[in-house]
């Protein structure tokens, strides 16, 4: 576990090694990519995403503006790179979106937190570290809502729907749905919109379709090699997003 005593100097050498895999993984999001046709497009193109993000630190994009729409744009990014497959699996990645992503009084708390929950993770669908390169992990945000916001400070729900689990040959699907809200504090420091603490609670959750069939582990894994994480998002106008009553 990296030294924890000073932000700066027991995040270094981790975030360091960290940014690149994370810049890595953020390219692939966010650069212009090749449709079916080998056409070229831009994923900044797509609903403005990622037209208000400044700058990257380690890889992830921050720099939000401080408003309600920058906090909800914030709470829904941090979101989901909290429930990727390479935050989830790696350590250095993990570290590096911590030291980009949270106030400085939460860094330590929320590292220990999410190596705890790594561990359970991989535990729960029989993997290691060595084998969680198997794990199929993928969230998209469903809508939020402003609970509370000020200039320093905000409280934002986010709705979301997660598939994770771990397919494997015996054709014995583990990969399941969950439907889930997120409650994100965020405070405003270093000119950024930063996590301080998030807690879940299960739903809303959709009635399945009787009619739908699950696919296979085959076509779950081919599905998870061939779809490409959508790029960060950018919306969130607080126009469009729901509020608190």
């Amino acid at each position: 576990m990296p030294r924890l005593s000073g932000r700066q100097r027991c995040w270094g050498a981790a975030a360091l090694g960290a940014g690149c895999a994370v810049a890595l993984m953020l390219a692939l999001a966010l650069s212009p990519f090749p449709d079916e046709r080998g056409e070229t497009s831009s994923a900044a193109e797509s609903e403005g995403r990622n037209a208000d993000v400044m700058r990257l630190v380690n890889g992830v994009p921050v720099g939000y503006p401080r408003s309600e729409a920058g906090a909800v744009q914030a709470a829904v990014n941090y979101q989901l790179l909290r429930l990727s497959k390479t935050y989830r699996t790696d350590t250095q990645v993990r570290v590096g979106v911590i030291d980009a992503i949270t106030a400085s009084e939460a860094v330590e708390a929320l590292f220990l937190k999410e190596e705890l929950a790594t561990h359970r993770l991989l535990d729960s669908h029989g993997l290691t570290r060595e084998t969680a390169d198997s794990l199929v992990a993928r969230a998209a945000a469903l809508g939020t809502r402003t609970v509370g916001y000020t200039d320093e400070a905000a409280k934002i729900q986010v709705w979301m729907t997660e598939l994770v689990g771990a397919p494997d040959t015996a054709e014995d699907v583990s990969v399941a749905a969950t439907w889930t809200t997120y409650t994100v504090l965020l405070r405003w420091q270093d000119d950024d919109w930063k996590l301080v603490k998030v807690s879940s609670d299960a739903g809303p959750t959709p009635l399945e379709n009787s009619g739908t069939i699950p696919s296979t582990a085959q076509e779950l894994r081919l599905a998870d090699r061939m779809f490409r994480v959508p790029p960060f998002t950018a919306w969130g106008d607080p126009a469009t997003s729901g509020s608190a009553t």
